[in-house]
């Protein structure tokens, strides 16, 4: 799809496949259901960002799409799709920035399709910050949403995907640059 905008907006995503999603409520959901809740987020989060004005849309999907559920978006939406590329969670996001970036976008922002009751204000807030970097801390100590203006900054290596600590750590980076 052609850029249109000079906002990229990108929901990563993993494809809804039973047993592969949301791994962690397993103990308290059958695999079925959590695959649905999951599906039920993610179309959430891309009814979200499709109300987001002057932004491209894109889901990058990680490891890649083997349910069809991508595939049977309504094209309407104007709703790119990718594989995510790299070894972690950082490396997936700094391609997809340096990506965006390289299309000629101004400004990127990434969200997990794991936050289906994202205020869209919190998104538009992020496109009209004048920040170079903006950060949606989440309760678990990662973040809900990151964004980028202008140019890519190395935040992502050397963090501890994952863990409690991924917020502070890039935190930690964004002083160092």
């Amino acid at each position: 799809m052609a850029k249109q905008n000079k906002n990229a907006l990108v929901v990563f995503a993993r494809d809804p496949v039973v047993g592969q999603v949301k791994t962690r409520l397993n103990p308290f959901l059958d695999l079925q259901t959590t695959c649905e809740l999951y599906t039920c987020f993610l179309s959430d989060s891309l009814d979200t960002i499709c109300a987001v004005e002057s932004a491209d849309y894109f889901v990058g999907i990680y490891p890649s799409s083997t349910s069809g559920f991508f595939e049977r978006l309504d094209p309407s939406l104007s709703i790119s799709t990718f594989v995510q590329e790299g070894k972690d969670l950082g490396d997936r996001m700094k391609n997809t920035f340096y990506t965006r970036f390289a299309e000629g976008y101004e400004q990127v922002v990434i969200i997990g399709a794991d936050s289906p009751s994202l205020p869209l204000a919190y998104i538009r807030q992020a496109f009209f910050s004048k920040q170079d970097v903006v950060l949606g801390p989440s309760i678990d100590g990662g973040y809900y949403l990151i964004g980028m203006r202008g140019k890519l900054i190395n935040l992502f290596d050397g963090i501890a995907w994952g863990s409690d600590t991924v917020l502070k750590e890039t935190r930690c980076k964004l002083e160092s640059n």
